[in-house]
């Protein structure tokens, strides 16, 4: 079975319950993409997006299916672009001592969204276009090739820091982030409080 990257997630979910007025996919890839820049700067890892080039600027194609997927399971609200709601913050108060442990990667975190907070996705893209040195080869945007990888965070070795769930996280998170299973153990509880048991 393939490990779920619960890291990108949790900072999708962070990112979205930092932004006053939401984003849409190219306004968060393009705040995950800053983020990943920076942590390559560190030779560190934060989020695990492979940054390819589009005509969107530093994209990946998993930034719609996680949004939606977490916009379905209603982690955050969908209308033209994506919005934080109640269970964005409750999800992240559930997890806040995971984000005191990575205090370092939140914090640089917080000090990108607050000086990018009033650029929208177009204003982000121009911003990384004008840059004269970004990603893994250290050129501008447009020396990349269509579809070339920009930032590969796993091509990262032997890095300083790596945001990479443990075991107990991994599980806690997952049950946190799947419905299903949360509703299934909080009904298993319930039973046991009130002694509602199946009788054999």
């Amino acid at each position: 079975m393939n490990r779920v990257n619960y890291e990108d997630l949790i900072l999708d979910l962070y990112l979205l319950n930092k932004l006053e007025k939401g984003g849409g996919r190219k306004r968060v890839a393009k705040f995950i993409f800053l983020l990943e820049e920076d942590m390559l700067l560190k030779k560190s890892i934060g989020p695990h997006y492979n940054m390819i080039k589009c005509q969107m600027g530093p994209y990946n194609q998993k930034f719609q299916r996680n949004l939606d997927n977490l916009a379905e399971n209603t982690y955050i609200k969908y209308s033209n672009r994506y919005y934080k709601n109640e269970t964005t913050g409750v999800f992240l108060k559930q997890i806040d001592d995971l984000i005191q442990e990575n205090s370092n990667l939140f914090n640089i975190f917080d000090n990108i969204i607050d000086e990018f907070q009033g650029f929208n996705g177009d204003d982000l893209a121009k911003y990384i276009y004008d840059l004269p040195h970004i990603g893994i080869k250290r050129q501008s945007f447009y020396e990349y090739e269509e579809f070339e990888s920009i930032i590969d965070p796993r091509n990262i070795s032997n890095p300083k820091y790596k945001f990479e769930l443990d075991e107990d996280w991994y599980d806690t998170v997952e049950i946190l982030l799947n419905p299903k299973i949360l509703q299934n153990i909080q009904k298993g509880i319930k039973d046991c409080i009130t002694a509602n048991f199946v009788q054999l």
